[in-house]
């Protein structure tokens, strides 16, 4: 996989202002929710909480990226692996992998979350709720499946054995397609509902109401989710047709994070929140 040295260079920059917002944000928000103790502050902390490892991986990506070491992500990517790169190329693609591993229950929390908000209508649609359920697990499943068989991968060969071609490519390419088909579905089946019943919650409720800011954060969140999935498929669609890695679907998914992770703390952690 080509990369584009330039925007590697912006990608960490963005990347490491993302971790270090993050991580501030997690720590005044954990002040806060010892004071509130809320279920919905308690899970908003554990959405940034993989939020936070999974930047924090995708920092240590950057930095193989800044050594021009490549990661796998589809089966034209193996031709690249040779004796003296492929131990470094397995690693960073370990790396990579964790990353989509934590940002998985990252996006599940946000669905707990909402369920909290929307705790008038928990049992309304149960069922659509386990389903939902049972495919953020499977994706998780199958994503940490693919590390252990990258990992699987990666130990014979620092040990000195041959690299097993098909192994590799079953833990960087058909089983993280899999998950994130998976999830990618469950992403769609949960932030769509979740904006459009925000929209119309934050419409129905009274302007006097403090809690009517919930349902507008809730909106953004949910936008900002969906917008981050946009700009992956973008990313992926650039990838298939030559364009050098990172591009800009690349820089432009980072921006709603951040946003992402705002709008939460502004709406349930800060001192003007009256909401959790």
């Amino acid at each position: 996989m080509a990369l584009n040295h330039d925007y590697v260079t912006y990608l960490g920059i963005m990347n490491t202002i993302c971790a270090i917002f993050i991580i501030v944000i997690s720590i005044f928000a954990s002040s806060r929710h010892r004071a509130k103790k809320t279920p919905i502050t308690k899970t908003l902390l554990q959405m940034y909480a993989c939020y936070i490892v999974s930047i924090l991986t995708a920092l240590v990506s950057v930095l193989f990226d800044l050594f021009d070491i490549s990661t796998l992500r589809n089966m034209s990517d193996l031709e690249i692996l040779r004796p003296d790169n492929q131990v470094l190329v397995l690693a960073h693609t370990i790396f990579f992998q964790i990353n989509l591993l934590f940002l998985m229950p990252a996006i599940y929390y946000m669905f707990v979350f909402a369920r909290f908000v929307f705790i008038q209508e928990e049992q309304k649609g149960a069922i659509l709720v386990y389903f939902v359920k049972i495919m953020a697990i499977i994706a998780i499943i199958l994503q940490f499946l693919a590390i252990v068989l990258l990992l699987s991968s990666i130990i014979p060969v620092m040990l000195g054995a041959s690299i097993d071609v098909g192994l590799v490519s079953w833990g960087a390419v058909w089983v993280p397609l899999l998950a994130m088909v998976i999830f990618l579905v469950f992403t769609f089946i949960v932030a769509i509902p979740i904006l459009i019943g925000a929209i119309e919650g934050w419409h129905r409720i009274p302007v006097d109401d403090p809690h009517r800011s919930n349902f507008l954060y809730l909106a953004i969140m949910a936008a900002l989710v969906l917008l981050m999935i946009g700009f992956a498929i973008l990313e992926t669609i650039l990838l298939e047709n030559g364009v050098s890695y990172p591009n800009l679907g690349t820089l432009f998914m980072w921006t709603p994070a951040l946003v992402l992770q705002y709008a939460a703390y502004r709406g349930f952690f800060s001192h003007k929140s009256t909401n959790s």
